[in-house]
Parts: C-alpha cells; sequence; structure tokens
C-alpha cells in the first residue's frame, strides 16, 4: 500500500523563498488567476521542500492547526494532491482564459431547488479524506473530476484546504479575493479551518501528539472500531 507519494508535485514552477510580485492591477481575469496559481504551486514546493525542518514548537503548531493534524503523512498527501490540484485548474484556465476575461450576463433563476438533480453528495469528513489519501494517491481520472461541473471559486477553496492557506498566509488576501470573485463563499472555508483547529487541538490532549512533534501513520486507520493505528514520532 502506497502511503507516501515518491515523486514531486507537477510544480510548474521551482520552489523559492521568494514569490513572484503580484500580478499588475490591469491584468484580465485569467491573467490574475494564472499568476495567483503559479504563487501557489511554488508556495505548496516550497512547504513540502523545508516541511521536515520545522522543528520549532509554534511552527508545528500553526501547521498542525492549519491541516487539522500532526501526522506528517496526511499533510503530505494533501500537500501534493493540492499541488496537482492547482495544476490541472491552471490548465483549466488557460484553456478557457476568453470565457474568463468575457463572463456572460448572470440570469435570474427561480428560488426553488431543481429536485431533477437529486440530493447534494456529502462531502466526505475529514477522517474519511485521510485515510483515503493514505490508501492511494488521487488518480488523474479523480482529480479531473475534483474540477468537473464546479466553479473557479469552489476548486481553489479546496486548493487551500489541501495546501494549508488559511488567514496569515501570504498568499491568503490574493485566493480569498479570487475564491469570492469566482462564485464561491468563504463561509464554509472558515468553518473548516476552526474544525482543523479543534482536531489537531484533540490529537495533543487523546495522547496522538503530546509533545506536539510530528508523527507518521505507518498504518491507515481502520474502518471500524479498534485500537489506534501504530505511530512514530519524528
Amino acid at each position: 500500500m502506497n502511503t507516501t507519494p515518491t515523486n514531486p508535485a507537477d510544480a510548474d514552477t521551482l520552489p523559492g523563498d521568494r514569490y513572484p510580485e503580484a500580478a499588475p492591477s490591469e491584468s484580465t481575469r485569467s491573467k490574475v488567476l494564472l499568476n495567483v496559481l503559479t504563487l501557489i504551486i511554488q508556495a505548496g514546493a516550497a512547504f513540502l521542500a523545508n516541511i521536515a525542518a520545522k522543528k520549532e514548537p509554534h511552527e508545528v503548531q500553526s501547521i498542525a492547526d492549519a491541516f487539522g493534524t500532526f501526522n506528517l503523512s496526511v499533510i503530505v498527501a494533501r500537500v501534493f494532491r493540492g499541488l496537482r490540484l492547482a495544476n490541472a485548474l491552471k490548465r483549466r484556465v488557460a484553456a478557457t482564459d476568453t470565457r474568463i476575461d468575457h463572463p456572460r450576463p448572470v440570469r435570474a433563476t427561480a428560488s426553488h431547488t431543481d429536485a431533477s438533480r437529486g440530493p447534494r453528495r456529502r462531502k466526505p469528513t475529514d477522517a474519511q479524506d485521510n485515510a483515503a489519501l493514505l490508501a492511494n494517491v488521487p488518480t488523474e481520472a479523480e482529480i479531473a473530476a475534483m474540477l468537473k461541473n464546479r466553479t473557479i471559486g469552489a476548486v481553489l477553496a479546496d486548493i487551500c484546504a489541501d495546501l494549508g492557506i488559511v488567514p496569515g498566509h501570504p498568499l491568503w488576501v490574493e485566493v480569498n479575493t479570487l475564491i469570492t470573485l469566482h462564485s464561491a463563499q468563504l463561509g464554509p472555508l472558515f468553518i473548516r479551518n476552526c474544525r482543523r483547529c479543534e482536531a489537531a487541538h484533540r490529537e495533543v490532549v487523546t495522547g496522538l501528539a503530546p509533545d506536539r512533534r510530528f508523527y507518521r501513520t505507518l498504518l491507515p486507520p481502520p474502518d471500524t472500531t479498534g485500537p489506534p493505528p501504530q505511530t512514530v514520532a519524528t
């Protein structure tokens, strides 16, 4: 069972300590998106390159709060998925730049819910998502499915969650502005951030990370109740 990706994410740029300058205000909507996605990819790649050096307790704590866990295996798997999703969104933006730059006027729609669409699918909980990530690296088809029939803003929100982009992150202001500009709400993202802070605190209280250090899961969490997964401190 593959629990850790073996190759760097499909970043289009190399990691670095400094980000390129933001796009000028006269840039088109698509160019702004592409610029910010490039910054996101750089930031995620740099995070992967430097994560092992985060040994100070306050650094580890802030990372755990952003990801909802001290489990380094989960954090790395999420970042890899977030980078792949960011690259896929970047390709989509590049391919549809004309439509993004010249959006059609929004038509008024009926307030009632279209019953033919059926009930909305519930998103997996973080625990379910973590187990799936540790069991298998997402395929290209699964990454494509995460973009299908979704707004750019909604995909950006998922990228933020996977890459730990929260308030205080250097890219937070640019990204949350684009999330709302491209038809998504920030409320669910804030709620998810709060829940992840609580989850990280529970790991300390329950003894998974009593000394607030990263640990690794050697086996994915079982679906049924039983002994906790084996962990090793790093």
